[in-house]
Formats: C-alpha cells, sequence, structure tokens
C-alpha cells in the first residue's frame, strides 16, 4: 500500500509540473503576441508621423519671377512681393536683379502675385493686371515676371502709427499689428493693407479696426530662428496708388 501511495503521488507530481509547463508557454505565446502587436502599433505610428512630418513639404510650391521697370526695362529692387494675401499670405521681396523666391506657397490655393515699391511706383496685382491667379501643383515652380512703372506724386494713401503688438516673440506665437491710414489716396482706398516681413517670408492683412485704424496677425513659423525680423506696412489705393514711403518695425523672435 505504501508503494502505491508513493506512485500515486508521483503521477499527481507530474501532471501538476506538466500543467504548469503549459501554462508558462501559454503565457509566453501571449508575452510574444503582445509584443509583435505592439511593435506593428509602433511601427504603424513611426510611418504615420514621418508622413505627417513630409507632407508640408510635398503639398506646397515655389513662385519665381522678375520685377522691372515699365519705361526703362531695367531690374527693379526692394520691390516687395505679396502672395494670395487672403489666404496663403506669404512674402518676399527683389534683390539687385530684381528677381525674387516665394517658396513654401500652399498647393491648390489661389495664390495672387502683388508688387509694391515705394517712390511713387503703381502697385501690381497680377489677378487685375494679368488675370493671373496660379493654383500651384505639389512641387511645381511657377515663373511670374511683371513691371511696374512711376506714377505721379499726389495719389497715394498716407499711413502713420505702424505698430507691432509686441517687442519680441517666440516661433508659434500670433503677433499682432497696426496701422493708421489716414488717406485712402486716389480712388478712395483698396483692402490691401499689409505688415510684411520677406526675411520671415510671412504677411500680416490688416483690416479696418476702429476709426482710421488697421489691425491684423500672423502666427510665427515655428522652424523660425531666432532674430531680427522687419516689417514694412503699406497700402493701396484702388487706382493702384501706395505710400511714398513704408514705415518699418522690428520683430526680435526669440528661442522657443
Amino acid at each position: 500500500m505504501a508503494g502505491a501511495s508513493g506512485r500515486g503521488f508521483g503521477l499527481a507530481a507530474l501532471v501538476v509540473s506538466l500543467a504548469l509547463v503549459a501554462t508558462a508557454c501559454a503565457g509566453d505565446d501571449e508575452q510574444g503576441t503582445d509584443q509583435a502587436a505592439t511593435q506593428q502599433e509602433q511601427t504603424a505610428t513611426n510611418q504615420t508621423q514621418t508622413r505627417e512630418e513630409q507632407a508640408p513639404a510635398a503639398a506646397t510650391g515655389t513662385i519665381v519671377g522678375r520685377a522691372t521697370d515699365e519705361d526703362s526695362g531695367r531690374p527693379l529692387s526692394d520691390v516687395y512681393i505679396v502672395v494670395g494675401y487672403q489666404g496663403v499670405q506669404r512674402a518676399a521681396v527683389t534683390g539687385p536683379d530684381g528677381r525674387y523666391v516665394v517658396p513654401e506657397v500652399p498647393a491648390g490655393e489661389p495664390a495672387a502675385i502683388l508688387g509694391f515699391h515705394e517712390n511713387n511706383y503703381r502697385y501690381h496685382n497680377s489677378r487685375y493686371d494679368a488675370d493671373v491667379v496660379p493654383r500651384l501643383e505639389p512641387g511645381q515652380t511657377f515663373d511670374y515676371d511683371f513691371t511696374v512703372r512711376q506714377l505721379g506724386p499726389g495719389g497715394q494713401p498716407e499711413v502713420s502709427d505702424a505698430a507691432i503688438g509686441t517687442a519680441t516673440a517666440r516661433p508659434g506665437d500670433t503677433v499682432e499689428f497696426g496701422l493708421t491710414v489716414t488717406e485712402g489716396g486716389e480712388g478712395g482706398l483698396s483692402e490691401e493693407v499689409f505688415a510684411a516681413s520677406p526675411e520671415l517670408g510671412r504677411v500680416a492683412w490688416l483690416r479696418p479696426a476702429e476709426g482710421n485704424r488697421f489691425r491684423g496677425a500672423l502666427t510665427i513659423p515655428r522652424d523660425t530662428p531666432p532674430g531680427d525680423y522687419p516689417f514694412a506696412f503699406f497700402a493701396a489705393s484702388k487706382k493702384c496708388y501706395d505710400p511714398e514711403t513704408f514705415p518699418r518695425r522690428v520683430l526680435r523672435v526669440v528661442a522657443p
């Protein structure tokens, strides 16, 4: 009897041991499945993040061109370029050769090209002067040359009290701008009232606020490096005059 009991105990122990091994193996399988699922989810997340990071660059194009004097044909420097002010809101300025480059123009958006120059030059609007309002394809470079000419003095809008709402800002901050327009110029004031920074590549569209005051805002791009960013303020009359001189203010962007 004692021998039978010993054999029974040994058999029971063996059954328990096998059950424990089976349970452990099942746990390993479940853990392995969980790890594989987690890795797949992480891979999918990384791929999604990569696509999101690449999307902005892939969904933009570039506008390039040259501004010249209509009478002499010579290239004009310091022509402020405003692209798609009602939506796109990009800015640039022509160099000594009259050429300009406007990168990161959102694809598919109407992108009228405006040119403003001091010293009594007529302002240019591609929509009305050339019936051109490009909508870029992703990765497209659109070439647009135009001419401007000097007008007689006396029809310019009168602007003053240009202001930036803060002396310093960080990437991602929204900054307010203000300008007083005391005289709309020949034909009355048009809706093109701006604060533009070619160095920042952005423009704030200023709209009527109180009295003769115009206000607007823009958000500093998150990849903006620290530095000083000048803004020029200008407006246009309905007869295409702009101010003889553009007030300027500087915004300092600091590290986040």
